[in-house]
This record gives structure tokens, C-alpha cells and sequence, in this order.
């Protein structure tokens, strides 16, 4: 929903686009009031930017629900269903490294870590290490197509990394 305002326009809020959406959804939550419910979503600090845009918006929103982050011990049960749902093992040493990555990736990613959204970047990135390491082998058996090793996440975490970074 702060996409709305993350582009104010070069003449100001008054005469922005983000304004005008702003004010026209504000007009049809009037016009059918008890009739259809607007929900909003986003990170704390960039929601209270959107509700202050404008002085009728903050009042038109009675509800506030805080979801907390997951828990790294969460983070990692994801990435084990992703594993699970998609057929691939995990070998020996997988879950230490996995609790690793979780534990530090909050302060690494910091305000744009996406909780559950970073474990899905992370196992696609496991992914193609997998692939990668794979392409290097002959004589290649199933087992190797869907084994995961903690290399393969480990270096798949240093990427995420990096590609923050740039």
C-alpha cells in the first residue's frame, strides 16, 4: 500500500499521482461505507508514512494488526516444507547451516528482509547451486538431482548476500 506514496512527484504531494489515488480511494470508501473493506499492508515505519499522507486517511483505519517476524526455528521449518513439498533430501549438516542463515539474515537484510519471502529466494538460490553442482558431475543419478547439501545453501546465502549488496 506505501507504494502509494513512495513517489511523491517532482511538484510536490498536492499535485502527485500517489494524491490522487489517495484522495479517490478515500471518496469510495465513503461512497460505499459498510459495503466492501479496504485492507493495507507493508513494513510499520512505511505504513505510518501512508496513514499521515493524508489527515482523513489514518481515521478511516479503525483495525491495526502487527504480524511479528517469524522465528528462526519458523524460517527453517519453511525451508524444510519447500523441501518436502518440491521432493528434494537434505544431507547431513543441512539444518545447522540452515540455522545459521536464519539467524543472521534479519540483521544482514535488515529493513528489507521479507521473513518468509527470504526463505523462498534462499531455497530458488539453493536451487541453482544444486543445478550448478550437478552440471559438473558425471554419471548423474536421480539422488544427485534432488540432494541439497549445505554448501549448496550455504553458498546460495552468500549470493542472496551479495546481490543485496549491489
Amino acid at each position: 500500500a506505501y507504494a502509494l506514496i513512495s513517489h511523491i512527484g517532482i511538484h510536490g504531494k498536492a499535485s502527485s499521482a500517489s494524491a490522487d489515488a489517495i484522495a479517490t480511494l478515500l471518496l469510495e470508501m465513503n461512497r460505499h461505507k459498510g459495503r466492501f473493506m479496504v485492507i493495507v499492508a507493508g513494513y510499520p515505519e512505511e505504513m505510518e508514512d501512508l496513514l499521515n499522507f493524508n489527515p482523513g486517511f489514518r481515521s478511516r483505519f479503525r483495525e491495526k494488526l502487527h504480524f511479528p517476524n517469524f522465528s528462526m526455528e519458523e524460517l527453517v521449518q519453511i525451508f524444510l516444507r519447500l523441501t518436502e513439498d518440491r521432493h528434494y533430501t537434505l544431507t547431513e549438516g543441512c539444518r545447522p547451516v540452515l540455522e545459521k542463515v536464519m539467524n543472521a539474515a534479519p540483521g544482514k537484510y535488515a529493513k528489507s528482509f521479507g521473513n518468509a519471502r527470504f526463505v523462498g529466494n534462499l531455497f530458488e538460490e539453493t536451487l541453482e547451486r544444486v543445478a550448478n553442482r550437478v552440471a559438473k558431475m558425471q554419471n548423474v543419478s536421480r539422488e544427485d538431482l534432488v540432494t541439497i547439501t549445505p554448501f549448496d545453501i550455504n553458498d546460495a546465502a552468500e549470493d542472496l548476500m551479495r546481490q543485496h549488496r549491489s
